[in-house]
């Protein structure tokens, strides 16, 4: 499979980023409030990264399996937890290496999901749904298209050099991407939002049309979470007035 990325997942610099252990709030949430669950869950961690997941979720489930298309991330994972757990290179597009039914539990953390523009998005979430067994649970987190205003216009503080450093970054923002006005109007948008030093494209979706393809796939007992602090949102209907740069969701496979 051709990268999209180029080399940026492979920069030891951006390994470190993601070899980080602190969960995002959503994420620490959703891990006690399933615990009794995921003790029973055969578990796919994708887009591992450097297995800052791995150090929380690992332990709490029956068996583990970390996969990412970097293969620096996936030696980082090796290194760090020896023969522990199960690591493999693999990328999120070819999940037809797995038969059906073969998890319980599916995370694409950190907006991982975001680096695939649609349809192959939508297609790799049917994929995991297929993966899933009857009451398996996905849970995963994108990019809100509503914070772009916040996240393009945002305006470095510190000294002189952070400030200059600022301006150029916004002005590769507007140079690389459609109007702002433009943006807004869509369900969905590729944004250059700076990932990496603008290495890294990010997928943007309003989080109630995420709801809704999770609800044509056939999901059910779908929640949203706020990035903020993990709590879930009261209802689908809140999700068009979430600013958080990004919104966690767990929807579950019916067990009929």
């Amino acid at each position: 499979m051709k990268s999209l990325w180029g080399n940026a997942y492979e920069d030891p610099a951006v390994v470190a980023f993601y070899s980080r252990h602190e969960l995002q709030p959503p994420e620490a949430y959703i891990l006690e409030q399933q615990r009794s669950f995921l003790s029973r869950a055969r578990m796919l961690d994708l887009g591992v990264g450097a297995g800052r997941t791995t150090h929380h979720f690992a332990p709490a489930v029956k068996e583990y399996t970390g996969v990412d298309y970097s293969k620096s991330m996936v030696a980082k994972c090796r290194e760090l937890f020896a023969e522990k757990y199960q690591f493999e290179w693999l990328d999120a597009r070819t999940l037809k290496v797995f038969p059906a039914e073969r998890f319980e539990f599916v995370l694409f953390s950190f907006n991982g999901l975001d680096i695939f523009n649609n349809p192959v998005r939508t297609e790799i979430m049917r994929e995991i749904y297929r993966l899933l067994s009857p009451g398996g649970r996905f849970c995963f987190s994108a990019h809100n298209l509503r914070a772009l205003p916040h996240i393009l216009e945002r305006q470095s503080a510190g000294g002189i050099l952070a400030k200059a450093k600022g301006r150029l970054k916004n002005g590769l923002q507007m140079i690389l991407n459609p109007p702002l006005s433009r943006m807004l109007q869509a369900e969905s948008v590729m944004v250059h939002d700076g990932t990496h030093a603008f290495r890294v494209r990010n997928f943007y979706i309003k989080p109630e049309v995420d709801w809704r393809t999770l609800e044509n796939l056939g999901f059910t007992e779908i929640t949203a979470y706020r990035l903020t602090d993990g709590q879930p949102f009261p209802s689908k209907g809140t999700l068009t007035k979430a600013e958080d740069p990004w919104v966690y969701f767990t929807a579950q496979k019916p067990t009929v």
